[in-house]
């Protein structure tokens, strides 16, 4: 949730070209806007702006959530709902926009969509569970943090504060990156 608070509230600030969210959290790709925001996988070297998200799941970055309560995340525990794929979710997302407004009746969906009855069925009986899903997936983007600019400007390592957060959460790895970060922000 801080991540995409600082993402939103960066998106408008003039200060930054871009915002890059360095993850491996495709949670966050709800925060994905065009070119502004993108996501870096720093493991995989891969960035994912807009355009490839597009390519990869056919949906915008603020469409991730209803993507995720119909498709659904094992690794993560999130069941979706039965029947749905990338594709017929993408097609539906991309008619209707979001879950809410996506029709009970496949009457109403596009054409194209294989299963249809048989997925609206499915919708029906648990776009309760869906909507759960997708609030629950939801980050969200109005933490009271403090994201300017300045607030964000690198300063220093505060040495007895992280003194006491690794004796707290016994880190000990927590000190050389921050010391690099450290010396990098001094040019040494």
């Amino acid at each position: 949730d801080a991540l995409a608070t600082a993402a939103c509230v960066l998106y408008d600030e003039p200060a930054f070209e871009q915002v890059v969210v360095c993850t491996t959290d495709t949670d966050l790709y709800q925060t994905i806007r065009g070119e502004r925001v993108v996501c870096l996988d720093r493991i995989r070297k891969q960035v994912t702006d807009g355009a490839a998200l597009k390519q990869k799941l056919g949906i915008e970055g603020r469409q991730f959530p209803d993507y995720l309560a119909l498709v659904g995340a094992p690794a993560k525990g999130i069941p979706g709902v039965p029947g749905f794929g990338g594709k017929s979710t993408a097609a539906l997302l991309k008619a209707f926009d979001t879950l809410e407004a996506i029709p009970n009746s496949a009457d109403a969906w596009p054409e194209g969509i294989r299963s249809a009855a048989r997925l609206a069925e499915a919708l029906r009986a648990q776009r309760e569970e869906a909507q759960l899903i997708k609030d629950l997936a939801t980050l969200r983007t109005d933490l009271p943090i403090d994201c300017s600019a300045e607030a964000l400007r690198w300063r220093s390592v505060d040495h007895e504060r992280l003194d006491a957060v690794i004796a707290a959460t016994e880190c000990e790895d927590l000190r050389p990156r921050l010391e690099r970060w450290d010396a990098y922000a001094h040019g040494r």
